[in-house]
């Protein structure tokens, strides 16, 4: 597919853009910066294409050294040819990682050659992110299915043909230019947590969009070293797109955003970073309380441990409301299906779980607990954290101890089954309307099961 603009790859699919040199793709991004806009990109897609073909004439000669000692490449002939690749480039061209850059804490990519391919050809000097492209479009031209990959900020290679995976250190000039380290090396190294491997954001081979959206990423960072906030901004958001899991650009993108509020906002509007500031300064109270609160059920029903099966509060601080949505729908008389009885169960009920009762006055005062939102509250609490079965456990329990009344096995019941399945439990009840119920009902649970 002939392309001339970076915009005539922003829609492609990940089958097209593999079919497109990903040489071409990274200084296509690199034309977007004002210096490198009549960049010669076919000149260095020459000399990458001579420089694969004496490659691969030298791999026809080396690969006999390999079957003398396979051993010594894990008897794994895609291993060797990845060592004669890292060798060549190191060996032969005499590409080399900026030393002047390698005890760094931080740097300031205020020079993007230090950040695309054309740099790393034109000084054979490089940093992570240009030598890992150069490497991945060499492979390229050879038919290696060689990826980049992320670790934390740090980049490098990947092989993985859906048989092996083999890790490329392309930083790294000893042992004739080629290092190859397993996962937990760079977990160490890095500090890559595994939440940050399960959400496809480290240690995972590249697709050609997520490549993409990398090399935009690159020029973000240096449009933010130079200060040019709002074009950063730009570049972040749309890599952030072509790889949404990618947790640096998610920061990124955060930190050129929260510095942009300040021209977009009047100090202590929401969007003002002043307002965040509150907003997280909440949060972090709410997370505080919301512990607590947990911290208060972690205890043992006659000897048994009751084992989480859920978190909700976890997923609503995650999304901003609880996971568990009404079943009904609008049938519920309700437009928001996310909330139990109309943010009101200090005045409404739902014995049923299919309509809301105007009836709490009535209710209050039955039971071992003060009125009807405590109902609510526990039982929608032990429903949606223990489950069906545990939860069963827990009301025998609670019945054995504590003799309750008829009125609170029919509401506990109802609340069972219609009520946190439906609707979970209620935020604005446990955090605002109410707080004096959740410390009552730890206090009378833990004093009565201690």
């Amino acid at each position: 597919m002939p392309v001339s603009m970076l915009e005539d790859l922003i829609g492609q699919s990940d089958s097209v853009l593999a079919a497109i040199d990903p040489l071409e793709i990274n200084l296509l991004v690199a034309r977007g910066i004002p210096a490198y806009r009549d960049l010669p990109i076919e000149s260095y897609q020459r000399t990458a294409d001579g420089w694969a073909v004496d490659l691969a004439s030298r791999l026809a000669v080396f690969e006999d050294q390999f079957h003398e000692s396979p051993d010594a490449w894990k008897n794994d002939i895609r291993f060797f040819r990845l060592g004669v690749l890292c060798w060549y480039l190191a060996e032969v061209l005499g590409i080399r990682y900026r030393e002047d850059q390698r005890e760094l804490q931080a740097v300031s990519y205020t020079d993007p050659s230090d950040l695309f391919v054309h740099g790393v050809m034109d000084t054979r000097q490089g940093t992570c992110g240009n030598l890992a492209a150069l490497h991945v479009a060499i492979a390229w031209r050879l038919g290696w299915p060689l990826h980049l990959a992320c670790a934390g900020p740090h980049i490098f290679c990947r092989y993985d043909d859906g048989e092996v995976v083999h890790n490329i250190e392309s930083t790294n000039n000893a042992q004739g230019g080629f290092q190859s380290h397993p996962d937990e090396h760079y977990q160490e190294s890095r500090g890559v947590p595994e939440v940050a491997i399960e959400c496809g954001s480290d240690l995972q081979a590249l697709s050609p969009r997520q490549m993409l959206g990398l090399f935009i990423g690159l020029r973000g960072r240096h449009r933010e070293d130079l200060g040019l906030l709002a074009e950063a901004e730009t570049d972040y958001l749309l890599a952030r797109t072509l790889f949404p899991e990618n947790r640096r650009l998610y920061m990124a993108q955060i930190g050129v955003s929260v510095q942009l509020s300040d021209r977009r906002f009047n100090v202590g509007e929401a969007g003002h970073y002043t307002g965040l500031a509150r907003w997280l300064r909440g949060e972090v109270d709410q997370s505080r309380r919301i512990n607590e609160i947990q911290a208060g059920f972690a205890i043992n029903v006659r000897g048994r441990p009751m084992v989480a099966t859920r978190d909700p509060f976890g997923e609503a601080l995650a999304v901003g409301r609880l996971a568990g949505r009404e079943p009904l729908g609008f049938e519920a008389k309700d437009n928001n299906w996310y909330r139990f009885v109309a943010n009101g169960p200090t005045q409404k009920t739902d014995p049923s779980g299919k309509g809301i009762i105007d009836e709490a006055d009535t209710r209050r005062g039955h039971g071992p607990w003060l009125d009807s939102a405590q109902h609510c509250w526990a039982a929608c609490y032990f429903g949606a954290v223990y489950g069906v079965g545990n939860m069963t456990a827990v009301i025998a329990d609670v019945a054995e101890v504590l003799e309750p009344s008829e009125d609170w096995w029919r509401d506990i019941k109802a609340q069972h089954v219609g009520g946190w399945a439906g609707n979970a439990f209620n935020w604005q009840y446990i955090f605002g309307c109410h707080t004096e119920a959740p410390e009552l009902y730890c206090d009378k649970v833990c004093e009565t099961w201690a």
